[in-house]
């Protein structure tokens, strides 16, 4: 593992938090170390972890790699949070301890946020991994590289998060500016950042699959977890937004009734795929707080009353229709 230069200051610190994920651990560090950029820190956040973390990190001496251990056990948001704040770098992106970042992602992300001071964030196309790390999908990259004003992307970001968290290479005065991570959070704490980040600079984007997102299952009865925690804090944050949005003029009543509806619809469709009927239910219900429009209503009802299986096959034929048509298109352009 050869070692290189150690700037006095580092411009972009990659901060990988972690919690008992040394299966994947390895991964993630090494592409950071090969990222073709060389002024950068990686700082590791070891979250009390149990299994052999510590015994992975002792097998790297590059002067690069800091280890730093919270003095308690963190919720997700709050060992982002913590790890950051023990970085020091201009820039910083977080990267997931079961991601990747290809080797050019700093140097393509640094070149950007040089480029255009008032960005508080970059973020770039993804490629997703399964387990083993082969590459399930590609996020379809839009056609060109922008900066567009954070103002009007805010429309945007209040009716889903555009940036996966392992892309954002985001300013560290404008992170600062916003509070940080908000530590409440434990599943939605990077699409929280954004919306406050956009408030007060703006964002750009790099068309190019530089970063790898890792896409697995979920051990026994976890999901279910996941999903309440998601559609709980999905509504506490619409909840804390409506007024000041509306006030501050940033979106308007319409689009905010859109953007919970979608959601309403979406936590729906993932509740009904789970195995037990009384926590379909409470879900079911307890999604009409983020959203009681008719079309959610009419949702519910219908897989309250056993059309979940159809409406699951449904999406199933339109996602492979779609599919087989994007691979024919592809073939044609060929001839």
């Amino acid at each position: 593992m050869s070692k290189k230069t150690r700037h006095t200051t580092p411009k972009v610190s990659i901060c990988i938090p972690t919690y008992n994920q040394a299966e994947f651990l390895p991964q993630a560090l090494e592409s950071a170390l090969d990222q073709t950029f060389e002024n950068i820190e990686i700082v590791v956040s070891v979250n009390h972890c149990t299994d052999n973390t510590e015994d992975i990190l002792k097998k790297y001496s590059d002067p690069r790699i800091k280890v730093v251990r919270p003095s308690r056990f963190l919720k997700m948001a709050e060992n982002w949070h913590f790890c950051v704040s023990q970085s020091k770098g201009e820039y910083f992106n977080l990267l997931s301890s079961d991601d990747r970042l290809l080797p050019e992602y700093v140097e393509h992300m640094v070149e950007v946020l040089d480029a255009n001071p008032g960005v508080g964030f970059a973020h770039c196309a993804c490629e997703t991994i399964g387990k083993d790390g082969k590459i399930l999908r590609q996020t379809n990259p839009l056609k060109r590289e922008f900066v567009r004003s954070g103002r009007v992307k805010f429309k945007r970001y209040v009716v889903q998060s555009n940036a996966a968290l392992v892309s954002a290479m985001i300013g560290r005065t404008v992170y600062e500016k916003v509070g940080g991570f908000g530590r409440q959070w434990e599943m939605i704490g990077d699409w929280d950042l954004w919306l406050r980040l956009l408030q007060v600079g703006d964002v750009a984007y790099v068309p190019k699959h530089l970063v790898q997102y890792r896409a697995w299952q979920d051990d026994k009865g976890v999901r279910a977890g996941r999903i309440k925690k998601q559609l709980f804090e999905t509504i506490t944050l619409y909840q804390g937004l409506e007024k000041q949005l509306l006030a501050e003029g940033l979106c308007d009543a319409r689009l905010l009734r859109f953007a919970k509806r979608r959601y309403a619809l979406i936590f729906l469709t993932t509740v009904w795929e789970l195995k037990s009927q009384p926590e379909r239910e409470e879900l079911g219900n307890t999604i009409l707080k983020l959203s009681n429009d008719w079309l959610v209503l009419a949702k519910l009802r219908m897989l309250q009353a056993g059309f979940g299986p159809l409406w699951s096959s449904s999406k199933r034929i339109k996602s492979r229709v779609k599919e087989l048509v994007k691979q024919f298109l592809k073939q044609a352009l060929r001839l």
